[in-house]
């Protein structure tokens, strides 16, 4: 089952391109998850120091639905890390982006 978008955003919000995604979702499975486990669990996860676990918890996936609605105002498809048309090949990068915003048409990435 895939993730909803607004925990994605979110993700990248508070974390940036990339910095401990894979060793969180690793860990935790999804940004949802990551959300749900709150503060004091990620710090106990050894993956996060203090300064990203605050950051994390300083704003709320709720807070995403602002970004979502620009997008779909001016027509601008939100691309996550889990689908399907997110180039493979930025994935193997180190700090690759999280969301991915996209004008046009997605499949030629």
């Amino acid at each position: 089952m895939k993730c909803p978008v607004e925990y994605w955003i979110w993700l990248q919000r508070t974390l940036g391109p990339g910095k401990n995604l894979c060793d969180l979702m690793s860990f935790f499975g999804n940004p949802e998850k990551i959300y749900e486990v709150g503060r004091k669990n990620l710090l106990n996860s050894g993956i996060i120091n203090k300064k990203t676990a605050d950051a994390l918890a300083m704003f709320s996936p709720s807070e995403s639905y602002t970004v979502m609605k620009q997008c779909e105002n001016n027509g601008w498809k939100i691309i996550t890390f889990e689908d399907e048309c997110y180039p493979p090949l930025l994935k193997t990068i180190g700090n690759f982006p999280i969301v991915l915003y996209v004008a046009g048409d997605e499949n030629v990435l």
